[in-house]
């Protein structure tokens, strides 16, 4: 259990007494020596943790490590920071790409805010048509098609963290966004075709659709300056 998960419970109203012991023996393991810390993590030995003395060390920890517990209002960063958490243990060999997919899918939820998880659901797709041939929908990630779906749930979390580090449109990746002037469109994604036009610029195949991994590749290589 690292923060950014915790963080992500609690504002779920999900969070229990053990995960914020699991929370406290991770930091223990990772070497911190913090006294509430330690304190938090000895309920550990106890099956039946009191919620009222867990959350009250859980508090003197966080004062004390300096960390800052989210707000409703910041749901929306919250679960884009646990997914970023979630991206970095599944490249560090801690979370398995099947876990990581579980995980991803069932944040979607919805298919709301926040809108970039549809980069997950356009994968969980793509990977049941490989599976269940014919494909009867869109690809968006047909440019990979020699890739196993391990391979593809890396590639998309690479592209996950570099996209939270961003500023994106609103509803992205359900746009299409001009690499030459960079002019946004949302117009309907949900099409086989990746690149048109640009009605803006007149420039060919300039207008991307950001539902398919290679336009948000490209998007991505163009620097991190933004102006959207």
């Amino acid at each position: 259990m690292r923060f950014p998960e915790l963080a992500f419970l609690r504002l779920e109203h999900r969070a229990r007494p053990c995960d914020h012991v699991d929370w406290a023996l991770a930091l223990l393991s990772e070497g911190c020596a913090n006294p509430a810390v330690f304190e938090l993590a000895s309920f550990g030995l106890d099956s039946d943790p009191d919620a009222q003395a867990v959350e009250r060390i859980f508090q003197a920890c966080v004062r004390e490590l300096n960390l800052s517990l989210p707000t409703d209002q910041e749901w929306v960063s919250c679960l884009l920071a646990y997914g970023v958490d979630v991206c970095e243990r599944l490249e560090d060999g801690l979370l398995s790409p099947t876990a990581a997919r579980d995980i991803f899918w069932n944040l979607f939820e919805d298919g709301n805010e926040p809108h970039l998880l549809w980069i997950w659901a356009d994968l969980a797709s793509d990977l049941f048509q490989r599976e269940h041939p014919p494909a009867r929908g869109v690809v968006f990630n047909a440019g990979l098609a020699d890739s196993s779906a391990d391979e593809l749930t890396l590639a998309i979390a690479d592209q996950f963290v570099r996209l939270c580090r961003i500023a994106l449109p609103d509803i992205f990746p359900r746009v299409w966004i001009c690499l030459e002037c960079e002019a946004v469109d949302t117009e309907d994604t949900e099409v086989s075709q990746a690149v048109r036009a640009c009605p803006g610029c007149g420039a060919g195949a300039a207008l991307s659709n950001m539902r398919y991994m290679e336009c948000r590749e490209r998007f991505l290589s163009m620097g991190s300056e933004r102006h959207v």
